[in-house]
């Protein structure tokens, strides 16, 4: 968009006495320091050197616009040789005549700058008067301090509004209604907005100043260093993989771009600075495709990574299975082996009790055949009987309770081998649950990663997929702001030649495999809506016009829109808030 300062369309009053005759310029040998008043020392020795003829102040009789291919130096002396450079006075800038030198010079005024310029350079009276209508534009800016101005139908407070526009907003006006004028809301909205909300003047580029053109020169440098910057750490990003850093390395990039694209428009016969610009168009573009590139690098890692983490947990499960086949087994074994231990020791239990009883029956017999025929060898036998009987029921009572014990110990083996079969049935379906998930989840992300753990793989498609998503809207953005200052053309869709605003993202999108619907309105109902505070670069913005949706725009990041506006400002960045957009849409 090209930088334009304000210049009303009167003719300028000059200051000290001025003589008009019938050619209308007077010379002027000593007249001119007052018209020169503010000038400085820079041109007082022209001055003394130079006869100035003063121009009449009659409409476009000192008005002059410049004719030439790039630019032509304003200097502080009428000369070539001895004239320092000043200024630059760029094609189609228009110069307010101070006066004239007796060897073709203008003494010029022109933006912030006044020296001299060949008259060679420039169109003046009639044709100046002409070329005016050409390269000046009407405009209305909505004053500092106006909030919303509402965009109406009609020349009447009373009439339908619109559309709404916001402080200090450009609009070109088409015509003046007296107390209102018709303008253009982009390419979709025309309508009226009182002048008592707005400051109507004629814009025409300007000259500028040498320190102005380095300024805005060392600005485009700086964005261009930037985006080198952000190239280098795109490239640093891509061998780390890291595709979250390469994607902030590209949005500052085309951030820069934008920028330099918005100061590079200020004067587009500028070449120097537009091949600056083409330079950080072309390293944006590469920063872009970088982060493409370590985004999908960091994907592949991150897939390599769940794959590791799958294959590890897989490990693992088999391993656990393992152990706890190997305890059941174990703790079968043992349950086996103390059972039998408790068969034994009750078999040799019985056989001491049965050994006991006889003993005691022994021994009571014993000693009823003593008391029938007592006598001391018969005492004796009787008594050691009972010895043997007593000794007999302790060898029994000692392996009851050994039975007992180890009746005992084969139900606690049994019980503990019951658990470990149950740990391991229950580990063998919990490894098939997340069998079954993980099969699930890989089958969505990866085609070869059916065993990968179902949280690991799931977080790594989600991560992979915002990254791609992200490098693509990069790509999206980069794109779209190439064109920027390419024209304006109702019903085109050629980003060079020419496209009207659905047609430019319509052509845009296209390039990265998405089709949309030819109009703003329908494509305003694909893609996935998104809320106005959750919108991302590569989303759409769409405005309300008279008659519906009419007006689209896409948003590139940092509160800035790309759009085909209107066919004065063509292809154009803007600030998001310069129209309130009514609903958004993303494609990503």
């Amino acid at each position: 968009m090209k930088r334009s300062v304000l210049m009303k369309l009167t003719a300028c009053c000059m200051t000290g006495a001025m003589v008009l005759g019938s050619t209308g310029v007077v010379t002027m040998a000593s007249g001119l320091d007052s018209a020169l008043a503010g000038m400085g020392a820079e041109i007082t020795e022209s001055q003394q050197t130079k006869e100035v003829v003063k121009v009449a102040p009659s409409g476009y009789d000192t008005v002059a616009i410049a004719q030439v291919d790039e630019y032509v130096n304003i200097r502080d002396a009428a000369s070539t040789e001895s004239g320092n450079v000043v200024g630059k006075l760029y094609n189609n800038c228009k110069a307010e005549i101070l006066g004239k030198t007796d060897d073709g010079w203008y003494l010029i005024k022109s933006g912030d700058v006044t020296g001299y310029v060949s008259s060679d350079y420039f169109v003046t009276g009639s044709q100046a008067e002409e070329l005016a209508k050409e390269v000046g534009t009407d405009m209305a800016t909505v004053k500092e301090g106006t909030q919303t101005l509402m965009v109406r139908s009609s020349a009447d407070s009373n009439s339908e509004a619109i559309s709404m526009v916001g402080d200090s907003e450009k609009l070109r006006v088409l015509e003046d209604n007296g107390d209102w004028v018709k303008v253009a809301v982009d390419d979709d909205v025309e309508g009226y907005v009182s002048k008592e909300y707005v400051d109507c003047d004629t814009e025409f580029v300007e000259a500028e100043s040498v320190e102005q053109a380095e300024a805005r020169k060392a600005a485009v440098q700086a964005a261009l260093d930037k985006a080198t910057q952000m190239q280098e750490a795109a490239y640093a990003a891509m061998n780390a993989a890291d595709g979250n850093e390469a994607a902030y390395a590209a949005d500052q990039a085309n951030a820069a771009l934008a920028e330099a694209k918005m100061l590079a428009g200020e004067q587009e016969y500028d070449y120097e600075l537009q091949d600056l610009t083409d330079q950080i168009a072309y390293v944006a573009q590469d920063t872009s495709v970088a982060s493409v590139w370590a985004q999908e690098a960091q994907a592949e890692e991150e897939r390599i990574a769940a794959e590791e983490a799958a294959r590890a947990a897989a490990e693992a499960q088999a391993a656990a299975e393992a152990q706890a086949a190997a305890d059941a087994q174990a703790a079968a074994e043992a349950a086996a082996a103390s059972q039998a231990s408790a068969a034994s020791q009750e078999q040799d239990a019985q056989q001491k009790e049965q050994e006991a009883a006889d003993a005691w029956q022994a021994a009571v017999d014993a000693q009823n055949q003593a008391d029938q025929n007592w006598t001391e060898e018969a005492q004796a036998e009787a008594d050691a009987a009972a010895a043997a009987a007593m000794e007999a029921a302790a060898a029994a009572e000692a392996a009851r309770q050994q039975a007992e014990a180890e009746a005992a110990a084969a139900a606690e083996a049994e019980a503990a081998a019951k658990a470990e079969q149950e740990a391991q049935q229950n580990q063998q379906d919990n490894n098939y649950d997340d069998g079954s998930n993980n099969s699930s989840s890989s089958d969505s992300s990866s085609s070869d990663s059916s065993s990968s753990d179902s949280s690991s793989s799931s977080d790594s498609s989600s991560s992979g997929s915002s990254s791609s998503s992200s490098s693509i809207r990069q790509s999206v953005v980069s794109y779209a702001l190439q064109f920027v200052g390419n024209p304006y053309v109702y019903g085109g869709t050629s980003l060079t030649n020419g496209a009207d605003c659905s047609g430019f993202v319509l052509s845009v999108m296209a390039n990265f495999g998405v089709s949309l619907p030819r109009t703003a309105a329908s494509q305003s109902t694909v893609g996935t809506p998104v809320s106005l505070d959750s919108i991302q670069p590569g989303d759409l913005l769409f405005y309300q016009g008279s008659g519906g949706i009419g007006h689209v725009t896409m948003y590139i990041g940092n509160g800035q829109v790309v759009h085909a506006s209107n066919p004065s400002t063509g292809i154009t960045v803007s600030s998001i808030n310069y129209r309130t957009p009514c609903c958004a849409r993303s494609f990503f």
